[in-house]
């Protein structure tokens, strides 16, 4: 669900990248054949805190944002590299 948010969400070099709005309505077209119903539930939950993320264009300002909510939601202050 998330890799498919920012896939549309997100410009690529072969596409532009789609209006907040587009993409939620294809994610609603997805809603229990595409994606489960809970998942999507969820994640338009936290749409509000994950969205400034996708549409952040400074890395490392998307990366202070993505730690913050890491925090927020899971409790833990730092993003292990793999």
């Amino acid at each position: 669900m998330a890799d498919v948010f920012d896939a549309l969400i997100s410009r690529r070099p072969y596409k532009k990248a789609l209006p907040l709005d587009q993409v939620l309505s294809i994610l609603e077209e997805g809603r229990g054949s595409h994606f489960d119903e809970v998942v999507l539930e969820a994640f338009l939950s936290i749409l509000g805190d994950v969205a400034p993320i996708a549409q952040q264009t400074d890395g490392v300002a998307a990366q202070t944002i993505a730690e913050a909510l890491i925090l927020r939601y899971f409790g833990v202050d730092r993003v292990l590299a793999a």
